[in-house]
């Protein structure tokens, strides 16, 4: 009978025979773009894998933390879901409150910009292009988050002057 060594794939025996052929033809030898890199060249060690999954676990109960005082606690006893005047009356009674839901939302999303990075160092070994993905759709809420927080101050801004409010 036949011995069959191996396995053989169409997928893998074209590559190198396609790019080979590419690099005559442009003149050049290919160098691969740093994103198309073999997954084992970004390999870290496993102390520093360890120590950006410590990093990653404290910053989501640092950002659980922050955001659940902020939207939970602050929000949830300051804004009236029917009343925008009472919501106002709250805000201008609770300024103090209401401006530390803000610095909490400053923190939290500093800490989800520093998750980012661990999740993406972490994510980086097993596929870069998604976790580069992932990152910037995070970051991008982030960025959706900051707009937010701005009308947050904006409406501080515009209450601190003690506008006339109907009762």
């Amino acid at each position: 009978g036949l011995a069959v060594r191996g396995t053989f794939s169409p997928a893998r025996a074209w590559r190198p025979t396609v790019g080979a052929r590419l690099a005559r033809t442009l003149g050049r030898t290919l160098q691969l773009h740093p994103m198309l890199t073999p997954q084992s060249q970004l390999s870290d060690s496993p102390a520093a894998l360890q120590q950006y999954a410590r990093l990653a676990g404290a910053m989501y109960l640092f950002t659980m933390a922050t955001a659940l005082f902020a939207e939970g606690y602050v929000r949830g006893s300051l804004y009236v879901s029917d009343s925008a005047a009472l919501t106002a009356q709250n805000l201008i009674a609770s300024n103090q409150l209401f401006r530390a839901a803000l610095v909490a939302d400053l923190l939290t999303c500093s800490g989800v910009v520093v998750l980012v990075w661990a999740l993406f160092q972490l994510l980086r070994q097993v596929r870069r292009d998604l976790a580069a993905l992932a990152a910037f759709f995070r970051l991008v809420e982030i960025g959706v988050h900051l707009s937010a927080l701005a009308f947050g101050v904006a409406a501080l801004s515009l209450l601190g002057k003690r506008p006339a409010i109907p009762s």
